[in-house]
């Protein structure tokens, strides 16, 4: 989903102003949602007033924040370069694991890290890492991309305090409320101050109901189910994926090359996205009964 985004979003980036694409995107899931999450809003309306403050950080995060820096940093720079950089982030949430929770990381975790990230790095470099990698913060939207990294990371990290008392379906639908209501005012002042008018075409429309519905309902409750069933750590380790899937994608509907640094990219992205599975495995037949205390080593 967030490959699709990224795509999606650069190909009407230039004919919708990045905070009307935002709050028109948000609006959609809300809409969406509304009809299968209000009674049970309702129901839980108390402890959602009581847990208004976690809400509000993965609202301002997940919702506003990464979202709005994620469509500025694409309208100045590649979709792919503007991916890549963002799947930094699960190095954010690893470092917040072990700062707050005094998390400690296993070797395989650091390996599937370095190999994830030597993939992305690939990637972005068009297969020359230590001539081009200077050329990664090259424009401002680089630099941009690094900043929604770091709030996606806060949201990734944040979804894991999940209030017990708030249901599912509840917990997305009133983050979802919270950020558009934040996301609100600064339509306005796009709208009517800046002048970024929004063109109803069939193409914008189509795009935005693209992102509301397949992004930001259908992946937000994928995203929240992996985080609270597997951990953060585990869930940021699949969105290294998301270069490999912004790349096709290019390729498929943007025109672009396929090249001998796409496959070997996708090669150690897929590879140490699998590592800590491949490991699990090896080990488990390896040694049945000593599994658990080599994991620990």
């Amino acid at each position: 989903m967030g490959a699709l985004s990224y795509v999606l979003s650069k190909y009407v980036i230039e004919d919708i102003a990045p905070i009307s694409l935002l709050f028109y995107r948000w609006l959609v899931a809300l809409i969406i949602l509304t009809p299968f999450a209000l009674k049970v809003f309702i129901s839980e309306f108390a402890h959602v007033r009581a847990n208004l403050g976690i809400l509000c950080i993965i609202a301002i995060s997940g919702v506003a924040l990464f979202n709005l820096f994620a469509y500025y940093a694409i309208l100045y720079t590649s979709s792919t370069n503007t991916s890549i950089i963002i799947s930094i982030f699960p190095i954010f949430v690893l470092a917040f694991g072990v700062l707050i929770n005094k998390d400690k990381l296993h070797k395989v975790q650091i390996c599937s890290i370095l190999l994830s990230f030597a993939g992305a790095l690939v990637i972005v470099s068009h297969g020359h890492i230590l001539q081009d990698l200077s050329s990664l913060f090259h424009n401002i939207g680089d630099f941009i991309s690094l900043v929604a990294a770091l709030c996606w990371a806060v949201y990734v990290f944040a979804v894991k305090f999940k209030p017990n008392n708030l249901s599912l379906l509840s917990f997305i639908y009133s983050a979802n409320l919270i950020g558009t209501l934040l996301i609100f005012p600064l339509y306005l002042l796009d709208i009517f101050y800046l002048g970024h008018l929004f063109e109803p075409t069939l193409r914008n429309i189509s795009v935005i109901i693209c992102l509301g519905f397949g992004v930001s309902v259908i992946g937000i409750l994928c995203i929240n189910f992996s985080i609270m069933h597997i951990g953060p750590n585990a869930t940021s380790l699949l969105y290294y994926l998301a270069p490999v899937f912004t790349s096709l994608m290019a390729i498929m509907f943007l025109g672009e090359e396929f090249e001998l640094f796409h496959l070997v990219g996708m090669l150690s992205i897929l590879f140490g996205v699998n590592l800590p599975l491949i490991m699990r495995f090896v080990l488990s037949v390896c040694h049945p009964r000593g599994y658990g205390d080599s994991e620990n080593n």
